[in-house]
């Protein structure tokens, strides 16, 4: 019996008085469960890495493995994941959907072994996954031997909804999902970066022989998607091949007036062409030309503005 002085404080047997008769209890469920998807081919050292870093963050993690040779399997499943094989058929939407049907969380994080997030960003994770939104888009920083990393974005972080299905044979996304089921996606207020472009220089110049090959197939296979115009445009841009990768461009914007992806790296074409342009002519004059002081403030913007 309670001996609490007070007679408020007083329950007697017990403190129900205290308790409203309006609650009700209901048997607690895991809410907000989120899959680490990730797709494989012999990369067992950088698995490791990665899911010694994530996997406390997750509560599943599905490995799709398309052909490893190394112990790349083993690492997996030491770290609890659930490892499946299924054969790569030059298709990189069917891994990663098969990955996705294979989850069993409200919500799906899609990395490559040759990514990484940053641990103290990893604990915002949980908070993403409670606000109302389908997905969120994520900037990826890829770094390259040489220079500043360069920038792409990827809906990386989206609940586990049929409706983000994967298509494109290479640089796979859900950009027709999105579009056709008014998807609500928000940008990730951290990046991801990715590591894959550091490797030795046979495996990179393989890999976009890779990429322009399954992007050629693409446009045979669906003239009508600007996706593969647009990524093979890039291929081209990195390869050295300006004019190819503006033909590509232009390519893909005629096809969708909303694409503005094209739009935008075709202006970043024809600034640099324009500051190639005024450079030249700046050689040619003289500094006490009456137009030599007007065309260098022009090249400077220029410069500015392309980061020259």
């Amino acid at each position: 019996i309670d001996q609490d002085k007070q007679p408020v404080c007083i329950g007697q047997e017990d403190y129900s008085h205290l308790i409203s008769p309006s609650i009700s209890l209901n048997e607690w469920t895991e809410k907000n469960g989120i899959s680490l998807c990730m797709v494989v081919s012999d990369e067992g050292e950088k698995l490791a890495r990665l899911l010694e870093k994530v996997w406390a963050f997750v509560d599943e993690i599905i490995i799709v493995d398309t052909g490893s040779n190394d112990n790349t399997k083993e690492i997996a499943e030491s770290f609890g994941a659930k490892v499946f094989d299924l054969q790569w058929k030059d298709n990189f939407s069917a891994p990663r959907n098969f990955a996705r049907q294979m989850a069993a969380g409200e919500w799906i994080l899609h990395l490559d072994p040759d990514e990484d997030i940053d641990i103290n960003d990893l604990v915002f994770i949980q908070e993403l996954m409670e606000q109302p939104e389908d997905g969120f888009m994520f900037h990826v920083l890829n770094y390259h031997p040489e220079g500043e990393p360069t920038l792409s974005n990827s809906i990386r972080l989206f609940r586990n909804k049929p409706e983000f299905n994967y298509t494109g044979l290479v640089h796979e996304g859900f950009d027709p999902a999105v579009r056709e089921n008014k998807l609500n996606i928000a940008w990730a207020p951290f990046p991801i970066h990715h590591h894959g472009y550091l490797k030795s220089e046979g495996y990179v110049k393989a890999k976009f022989k890779l990429y322009e090959k399954l992007n050629k197939r693409q446009i045979h296979q669906n003239p009508k998607d600007p996706r593969a115009y647009f990524n093979l445009a890039l291929h081209y841009m990195s390869d050295g091949k300006p004019r190819e990768g503006a033909q590509r461009l232009q390519q893909a914007a005629n096809l969708r007036a909303d694409y503005y992806e094209p739009r935008k790296h075709l202006g970043l074409v024809y600034l640099q062409e324009a500051g190639f342009w005024f450079e030249s002519a700046l050689s040619t004059l003289q500094k006490g030309h009456y137009d030599y002081a007007s065309t260098k403030s022009i090249l400077e913007q220029l410069h500015s503005l392309i980061g020259a």
